[in-house]
């Protein structure tokens, strides 16, 4: 992106593209390590016997081999005491009046 480009973004299109720039980023690391991966694994299992080959997953693990549980949306309570905290985190000079 071109200086120019960046100044005339908004908050929010800035907050995209940076996390669009990220996904692509950690897609691209992701696939490597799978590569490598499977490159290894072949290397190893053509050393073994047929009985004995090492399958992907135990031969190396990665996060996101396993599921993530998946988040729920906060309820209203839950919500209402986060509130709550956030007068206490800011400072007194950012505190509303």
């Amino acid at each position: 992106m071109l200086p120019d480009e960046l100044y005339v973004l908004e908050l929010r299109e800035f907050v995209n593209k940076l996390k669009g720039f990220n996904k692509r980023f950690e897609e691209g690391e992701r696939a490597a390590w799978e590569r490598t991966r499977m490159q290894t694994w072949h290397l190893i299992n053509i050393q073994l016997p047929r009985d004995k080959s090492v399958s992907l997953g135990r031969l190396m693990k990665f996060p996101w081999d396993t599921e993530r549980p998946e988040l729920r949306p906060l309820t209203n309570e839950e919500k209402e005491k986060m509130l709550s905290l956030f007068p206490k985190i800011l400072p007194e000079s950012m505190r509303p009046r």
